[in-house]
């Protein structure tokens, strides 16, 4: 045997001297498979179970989910110890004539258990033959009997002290005990009673908010947290709060503390260069192609802001130079180029002047009136314009009527009358008479038009205003030139801009400039705005076009030099995150200073223990209640009731097993009670004695 084993060898001249117990032997001899009649012990279902089958296995008695207080009702529960939740398990799952085994370490409530193992045993008239390696297992719980009331069922066979004459005092006592049997207590109405309204409370307070996550107790116990720290309420409003569930604030939290950090690194005081970014995605290309790109963008808004300020200097303009004024004054621009020659110090007073579209209509009426005499003085003799002829056209009118009328002595007056006006000879027809009388007062209503605004035309023109004599085409020529500025979207100093209209080179040119340099700058913006989907009121509340191109220079300046875009994106992801929380609010404290990353994570779940808190009062009656209960009172209220019961169980165990006790004198009876009478004339006969 030993040639098989390493390092084993066998030596026939050594002998071994030891103690050895032998306060186990007759439980190993009781275990001889021999000594058990029919094999009854090695057939048996518990020992086959352990040492040869096994066990099969049985479904637990209790689901986890199952709650002790519904399948366990008071009335079915016969403890005569406290017994919490598992130790309650382990005494069902025995009652139910289930085999297990209980481990646990020392203190861990076993032998409480097997206590109320027995007693529900003896409750329901079974009889238990209580089994120990070691005796002080058999006292503790004997002693837990004796002390709760329940030593009338137990009966001690196997101790040190105990003998044939201990065990008949035994049987004498309960024989006594059972000639009176206890009343039963009534049914454990009120300790259920006050243990559902305990459970209804616990319930309540412990019940899950929908899918958050927490409960009214956790929302509770966070906002008395807080307050106790003597922290400000919360004033953040948001409605998602009350549906945000734990992972989801979790989740915030972390990022609320990330974007705290990158806050603190990037400094508040200053705006991100790459503020209004929203293309948090470029790829390596796009990103080497990136500072070229802003240089020249930075260029091209220099390039227009300086061409921008010559003219905007030319013409004492108080504007910003930015692109919202390129569109205004290169307009300018245009309406000064055409003014005509000489002309600057006529149009100057023009400009100047109140009313300029009643100065253009009084002198388009003296400008038609004079296309309108040079053709009617090819028509008429000089004199026909100093007299009065309107007299003439009624009764030549009529000729055109009446073939009679030409005969009467009105027409043929009036025929004279305007054939000495004509230069040539007079018409034939009354038609054609008439149409040279009306020409004629054409005329003069086109001359009363002007000359009924002489002093206005005089006023203003000066010297330029010579009544008839006017040169009215270039007179209009000027006005309309005045007017059309005086309709520009910028108002223009009148010196200034007929200065600069003045210089038709230096004008042109200027206006090409700002031209080119606007369709150069807008290029360049829009490949910005476009690579980086940039938002343009990053620039400010006006935005971009309102912007000085100066300030607008700058910061494409600072986005080429810092290389900042990475850290932007690191902020722009987070705070989109809480922008799609619905924590903008949030965000914009965090980015003002007011709140730093800390107190903006208490703020939130603060402001989230609240929401939750006044959701679950909105959704559960039993918790608007809860503040009214005296919870305490109740507690101390279950508990009395609770230690009622165990004592009322002993009194039912008792009355059950007392019940059921023997009192006649016949037969195995007849024996018993020979036995304990010799037994108690044998102990008073030794005490005569003694006396």
């Amino acid at each position: 045997m030993t040639s098989s084993r390493d390092r084993w060898k066998f030596d026939p001249n050594a002998m071994q001297l030891g103690f050895f117990s032998f306060s186990k032997l007759l439980m190993y001899r009781d275990l001889a498979i021999e000594a058990w009649p029919d094999e009854a012990l090695a057939n048996h279902a518990l020992t086959r179970g352990l040492l040869y089958e096994g066990f099969e296995r049985e479904e637990p008695l209790f689901a986890s989910s199952d709650k002790l207080d519904d399948v366990l009702p008071p009335e079915k529960l016969f403890h005569v110890v406290d017994a919490d939740a598992s130790q309650a398990k382990v005494i069902e799952e025995v009652r139910s004539g289930r085999n297990l085994v209980v481990q646990g370490p020392p203190g861990t409530g076993k032998s409480q258990t097997i206590t109320n193992i027995i007693a529900a045993a003896a409750k329901e008239g079974k009889r238990v033959l209580f089994l120990a390696e070691k005796m002080a297992a058999l006292s503790v719980v004997h002693d837990r009997l004796v002390k709760v009331g329940l030593r009338d069922v137990c009966l001690e066979l196997h101790s040190r002290s105990e003998n044939k004459k201990a065990v008949l005092s035994e049987l004498a006592r309960t024989l006594s005990q059972a000639s009176v049997v206890p009343e039963v207590p009534a049914a454990p109405t009120a300790v259920k009673e006050s243990r559902d309204r305990l459970n209804n409370l616990a319930g309540a307070i412990h019940r899950p908010i929908g899918a958050t996550g927490e409960t009214a107790y956790s929302v509770l116990g966070r906002q008395s947290q807080f307050i106790g720290k003597g922290i400000a309420p919360p004033s953040l409003e948001v409605e998602s709060l009350s549906s945000m569930s734990r992972q989801q604030e979790i989740d915030l939290l972390a990022t609320i503390e990330e974007y705290g950090a990158f806050l603190v690194e990037e400094g508040r005081a200053t705006i991100h260069p790459f503020e209004g970014t929203g293309n948090l995605h470029l790829q390596p290309v796009d990103l080497a192609r990136l500072k070229a790109t802003l240089t020249e963008a930075q260029a091209a808004v220099t390039s227009l802001a300086a061409s921008l300020r010559l003219p905007v200097d030319t013409l004492a303009l108080h504007v910003t130079a930015a692109l919202d004024i390129v569109a205004p004054l290169a307009d300018v621009l245009g309406r000064l180029e055409g003014l005509p020659l000489g002309a600057a110090n006529i149009a100057q007073k023009v400009l100047d002047a109140p009313d300029i579209p009643r100065l253009r209509q009084a002198l388009r009426a003296g400008m038609a009136w004079r296309e309108a005499l040079d053709q009617a003085s090819e028509v008429f003799v000089e004199t026909a314009f100093s007299i009065s002829s309107s007299h003439l056209r009624a009764p030549l009118a009529a000729g055109i009527r009446s073939f009679f009328a030409r005969w009467g002595g009105r027409y043929r007056g009036a025929s004279r009358e305007l054939a000495g006006l004509l230069r040539g000879s007079l018409p034939k027809t009354a038609a054609e008479r008439v149409e040279r009388i009306d020409q004629w007062i054409t005329l003069v209503s086109l001359r009363s038009e002007w000359e009924g605004d002489r002093e206005n035309c005089g006023r203003i023109l000066g010297d330029a205003w010579r009544g008839e004599k006017s040169d009215f085409g270039r007179l209009v020529a000027i006005v309309e030139w005045c007017e059309r500025l005086s309709k520009a979207p910028i108002s223009v100093r009148s010196d200034k801009s007929v200065a600069l209209a003045a210089r038709a080179d230096s004008l042109a040119a200027m206006r090409l400039t700002l031209q080119e340099a606007a369709q150069t700058a807008r290029s360049a913006l829009q490949a910005i705005v476009k690579l980086l989907d940039l938002n343009l009121a990053s620039f400010g509340d006006l935005g971009l076009e309102h912007t000085d191109l100066a300030t607008v220079a700058a910061r494409f300046g600072a986005m080429a030099a810092t290389g900042r875009y990475t850290s932007w994106t690191q902020l722009a992801r987070r705070r989109d995150a809480l922008a799609s929380a619905g924590l903008s609010r949030l965000e914009e404290r965090m980015r003002s200073g007011e709140l730093d990353g800390a107190a903006a994570a208490i703020e939130l779940r603060y402001s989230r223990a609240e929401r939750l808190w006044k959701f679950a009062l909105e959704q559960d009656p039993d918790l608007r209640g809860i503040g009214l209960e005296r919870r305490h009172d109740l507690v101390d209220t279950f508990a009395t009731l609770e230690r009622q019961q165990l004592r009322d169980n002993v009194t039912t165990i008792l009355a059950g097993h007392l019940a059921q006790v023997p009192q006649g004198a016949m037969g195995e009876m007849k024996v018993l009670r020979g036995e304990i009478g010799k037994r108690r004339g044998l102990r008073s006969g030794v005490g005569g004695r003694r006396g």
